[in-house]
């Protein structure tokens, strides 16, 4: 279990912001196809992610760890049947060791833009 930092979310969540992005956010996957994005944690912090809740487009991992100064590798793969083309997707996190209430993390997104390509091209 990571040390858990407590506080206002109008103080944490520009901390966190400031700490992690993606340096990958433009994806394209295929049709039931998978691909990886790329967060870094920038800090000297660790932060453990939970998911929130699924979203219809893609899965993701259900807890991701970031390790202060690294970059992991976040599996994503399509779970949709109908989507083409460029979306928007925004995965829901709480920041399980980041808390604005005793049993509350910090909610966060992991915002891409992906585009969806049919199988056969």
């Amino acid at each position: 279990m990571m040390r858990s930092i407590f506080g206002k979310e109008e103080f944490l969540r520009p901390i966190f912001e400031a700490s992690v992005d993606v340096v990958n956010p433009d994806i394209s996957i295929k049709r039931k196809g998978s691909a990886y994005i790329q967060l870094r944690n920038k800090s000297d912090v660790p932060f453990e992610l939970e998911m929130e809740n699924e979203i219809d487009e893609v899965s993701a991992p259900k807890s991701v760890k970031l390790y202060p100064n690294r970059t992991v590798l976040l599996p994503i793969s399509d779970k949709s049947k109908e989507i083409s083309g460029k979306k928007n997707v925004n995965i829901p996190y709480r920041v399980k060791n980041v808390l604005i209430d005793p049993e509350f993390g910090l909610p966060v997104e992991i915002k891409l833009s992906l585009e969806f390509i049919p199988s056969g091209n």
